[in-house]
């Protein structure tokens, strides 16, 4: 599966590719303790078809490169979906994470029945946390256990 955003690809993830293990070793060597607790479980299902599925993690290409993994996390109801993304550690601090976030959400929303995108994000992780802001989301007054803020984009 291939689907093409603008500058941006979301491929399947394929745990016998040697750069996709690469990509994921690299993930869990970063000075990241959430992803490297979870990478694997984030991205250890994948199906080679031509629809993403919910829970399914995802690679993000830039030409040649994978830059970030996403899995359309779940869905809350019938109209709200819940992003996971994680981006390569060479390719942080570059805004590759907001420009990822921006062509994620505008797809979504533009060709799937999705209303309102949800992400929660560790307070401790204030890149992340400005890389929502940055991409158009809105904080809500709702927080999770082991300090999530919850930020929401909506059509």
């Amino acid at each position: 599966m291939k689907i093409q955003l603008n500058n941006f690809a979301i491929i399947n993830y394929n745990p016998s590719d040697i750069n996709h293990i690469k990509f994921a070793k690299d993930m869990k060597e970063a000075d990241d303790e959430f992803l490297y607790n979870c990478v694997d479980k984030l991205l250890e299902k994948s199906q080679t078809t031509e629809k993403l599925h919910i829970g399914y993690g995802y690679m993000i290409m830039e030409k040649e490169n994978i830059v970030a993994f996403f899995r359309p996390a779940r869905r809350i109801n019938k109209d709200t979906i819940v992003f996971d993304l994680g981006v390569h550690p060479q390719y942080r601090n570059k805004g590759y994470g907001t420009k990822i976030l921006v062509e994620l959400t505008d797809w979504f929303l533009n060709f799937e029945d999705i209303n309102c995108i949800r992400l929660n994000i560790d307070t401790n992780n204030i890149y992340s946390l400005k890389c929502a802001k940055k991409a158009g989301y809105t904080e809500v007054e709702e927080k999770y256990p082991r300090q999530f803020a919850t930020y929401l984009k909506r059509k």
